[in-house]
């Protein structure tokens, strides 16, 4: 998924450049190929590798902070 059409589903502000995707942005944060169960907090929120088919990202789980 875009980070653009993640920030505009979920109301985020998580940055654009450098990065064009959620796993982009994950790989860019840990500055590493990622494992299962890694983790990147990101303006708040914390993203989490909870998948992977080789190299690619297949999921992930984003906990956004709460709102008060």
């Amino acid at each position: 998924m875009t980070i653009d059409d993640f920030n505009e589903a979920v109301g985020t502000r998580f940055p654009q450049e450098g990065s064009r995707t959620l796993a982009g942005l994950v790989f860019d944060a840990l500055g590493r190929r990622p494992d299962t169960g890694d983790a990147v907090e990101v303006d708040g929120a914390r993203i989490e590798v909870e998948r992977l088919d080789g190299l690619r990202i297949t999921g992930l789980l984003v906990r956004l902070p709460a709102r008060g």
